[in-house]
């Protein structure tokens, strides 16, 4: 949560009502001083702005809007101070644009934060003082007990993989509360949770009956690789020394990963866990910016054709079957340095080319391939940078190209006497390049509506004001009368690829309406929007929490977020809607 909200606001001196304190802190990032959303100090030496958490919380992150209307660079330089740690040093603003999370190395308990000058200058902050994390006492989700647990080896059914995420800490393994593995070799046991997670801390318990000893040396580790087991993942912690019925916490100040392992490395011996518990929350959601398989669009062309069926085009058409013979791939001639090449019509920046090979037979003659990217036709495109290589026969290939800028793109096989064939290649993907388009918050520009309204407060339109606090008596969220099957809907004119979807929950009041809402993303209008295509629900609401949801590029002009089968009210402080226009 963006636990500022709800704490006190002071600085070191006022210039005027306009750049009172608590304008830090609400809700409102507008960076336009004269409109009362800023700060302002005098001109002072060593001017500061504070919070006060009013208790002890577990900080995750700061974020800062700068003043926008004028004098950013006053900001430069500007300490974040958490406790007695400078947490951050910004040494280059920009205007209206200053948002600069913060990453902390080590969750700190603290009360207050606090952004000091060591300089004669103003301090204007504009929503500053999104102070994201926890009370201290308020445990996060343990994300591990929906994940699937894994172990090297079971030495009896007493000690299956799954105990160690069950929910049951007791630590006597007769009680088939605990893992355990043969004596062996670097034994390790390890949970997917599904999905990327960016991990605060691990916590495990050691057995205690018995053997507490055999748990020292084990390292905790996480990320998204499964090589050697998801071992070779980076290291969290590990235990150094420990006891029976013990439990260890390792502090992973937000390490990312879908792997959490727990290995006993250069060591024969038992690996027995008790129970691990993993807290997190999802890591953000994947981007989606824009990027298309521009080849579609391109004109095809080769070295030679063998016959109708394998004309070039073929390479381009949306169809990735395999089968030469039904039109579906493209087929030169046997020749030295055989190519085929698609003009994009207008330079791209590429971020990656996907070939499909032949399936039908004859699948090594592309090994050796070549795949240019470039603006020049000096040798038909192939002098053109290369991208990389096809080395092993696979019947498809995937190539990073690493954001490399070309009109064209070339496959060729060089110094080889070979004919080349190739099935639905050329998924080229990229951008045009004089118009990357960057994804926004497409809600703010698109038009609100909802199945009733209870009074003035509640307007439909408050959701997508940009404004996230949660307080309804400001005017700040939306509120429908108590009826089955509430919804609200926002119209973004036109249809947009949308990546993830953002919730802020009601605070001050009421959180609790929220639980089942569906967001749904598409075009039509049937039974309101709330026929379209489901998106994400909302499991577990917290009083004025922004929860986001990934839409990995739904498609659609209409977002709803629609609570079915159940009388209650609709209550959105804000949604941010997220994407690009299809």
């Amino acid at each position: 949560l963006n636990v500022a909200l709800y704490g006190k606001a002071d600085q070191s001196s006022v210039y005027q009502e306009e750049g009172m304190p608590e304008h830090a802190i609400d809700g409102n990032k507008n960076s336009n001083y004269v409109i009362k959303s800023c700060t302002h100090t005098i001109p002072e030496t060593g001017p500061w702005w504070r919070v006060d958490l009013k208790k002890p919380h577990q900080i995750s992150r700061v974020a800062i809007t700068n003043r926008g209307d004028c004098c950013a660079e006053r900001l430069e330089g500007a300490e974040v101070r958490v406790g007695q740690t400078i947490c951050y040093d910004n040494s280059n603003p920009h205007k209206n644009s200053m948002q600069k999370l913060l990453e902390i190395n080590q969750e700190v308990n603290i009360s207050g934060f606090k952004i000091n000058w060591q300089k004669s200058e103003c301090l204007s902050i504009c929503q500053n003082a999104e102070v994201y994390g926890e009370v201290c006492e308020v445990p996060e989700l343990n994300v591990a007990l929906h994940g699937t647990a894994d172990q090297s080896s079971v030495y009896q059914e007493e000690g299956m993989p799954e105990h160690a995420i069950d929910g049951n800490k007791n630590s006597n393994y007769m009680i088939k509360s605990c893992t355990h593995t043969i004596p062996e070799m670097g034994p390790w046991w390890r949970v997917d949770l599904k999905k990327p997670h960016q991990i605060s801390r691990v916590a495990i318990t050691n057995r205690g009956d018995c053997c507490a000893e055999r748990l020292e040396g084990a390292e905790v580790r996480i990320g998204n690789s499964l090589d050697n087991n998801g071992n070779n993942n980076p290291k969290c912690g590990a235990v150094e020394s420990t006891s029976a019925w013990s439990t260890h916490t390792f502090c992973c100040s937000g390490m990312e990963g879908r792997y959490v392992s727990i290995v006993i490395p250069g060591r024969k011996d038992v690996l027995s866990l008790c129970e691990v518990e993993i807290f997190g929350i999802p890591a953000e959601c994947p981007s989606f910016l824009g990027e298309l398989n521009v080849a579609l669009h391109g004109t095809a062309d080769q070295s030679s054709v063998y016959h109708e069926e394998g004309m070039p085009e073929h390479a381009i058409d949306g169809n990735k079957n395999s089968n030469y013979t039904i039109k579906s791939c493209t087929h030169t001639i046997p020749e030295m340095g055989p190519w085929w090449r698609v003009d994009l019509k207008k330079p791209h920046q590429i971020s990656r080319v996907a070939i499909t090979n032949r399936g039908d037979c004859c699948a090594e003659r592309l090994v050796g391939a070549e795949i240019r990217i470039g603006n020049s036709l000096d040798n038909n495109g192939n002098n053109n940078p290369n991208a990389e290589g096809v080395e092993t026969v696979r019947l498809a290939v995937h190539v990073s190209c690493s954001t490399m800028e070309a009109h064209q793109v070339t496959i060729l096989v060089g110094e080889q006497y070979v004919n080349v064939s190739i099935c639905k290649n050329a998924q080229v993907y990229g951008e045009v390049c004089e118009d990357v388009v960057l994804e926004l918050n497409v809600a703010l520009y698109g038009k609100a509506d909802q199945s009733s309204v209870y009074h003035e407060e509640g307007m439909p339109e408050h959701a997508i004001d940009g404004n996230k606090n949660s307080n309804y008596t400001i005017k700040s969220c939306t509120h429908t009368i108590p009826e089955t099957g509430p919804w609200w809907r926002v119209d973004l004119k036109k249809p947009h690829q949308i990546s993830r979807v953002a919730i802020t929950n009601r605070g001050d009041c009421c959180a609790e309406r929220l639980e089942g809402a569906e967001v749904r993303i598409g075009n039509s209008l049937d039974n309101n929007g709330n026929n379209n295509p489901k998106c994400a629900t909302v499991e577990s609401p917290w009083a004025g929490s922004t929860e986001t949801f990934c839409c990995y590029g739904m498609e659609g002009r209409y977002v709803n977020i629609v609570i079915p089968g159940r009388e209650v009210s609709l209550t959105l402080c804000e949604v941010e809607v997220y994407g690009v226009p299809a």
